[in-house]
């Protein structure tokens, strides 16, 4: 591979990377917040835990895209999409793998919601004024 296509290819790849990093960071971070105010309480209902999770998740999913697309400053929608994807992914295989979780209807709201929310990040963060 030429320098001047590794210099092309990682044009492309570091925005998705680093909105990537900072979209599971603040999924991290924030569920890590839930976790600790729900031990502390101790006396919610666990019907809460699974929206409060997507909440996050969309959350996380939007920042990611929003920083993606700021640091490529074109194709937003796309670049939201793909960091969108890859965020999803590592949820989806995070949760499979750490709990077990089985494929079920909740795994397509969180992929939709994740999807929708990075491409709205991505939007907003290309058309953002500087």
């Amino acid at each position: 591979m030429s320098s001047k296509n590794k210099s092309l290819s990682l044009k492309y790849i570091k925005p998705i990377i680093l909105g990537c990093i900072t979209g599971v960071f603040i999924n991290l971070i924030l569920l890590s917040l839930c976790s600790f105010l729900f031990s502390k309480n101790g006396n919610f209902p666990l019907a809460i835990v699974g929206p409060i999770t997507v909440c996050i998740m969309v959350t996380g999913a939007f920042a990611g895209g929003y920083i993606c697309a700021k640091i490529s400053k074109k194709d937003g929608m796309i670049y939201g999409l793909s960091c969108g994807f890859i965020i999803f992914t590592v949820i989806f295989f995070s949760e499979i793998i750490l709990i077990g979780q089985s494929i079920s209807t909740m795994v397509l709201v969180k992929l939709f919601s994740i999807l929708l929310s990075s491409a709205v990040g991505g939007i907003i963060g290309v058309n953002k004024a500087k």
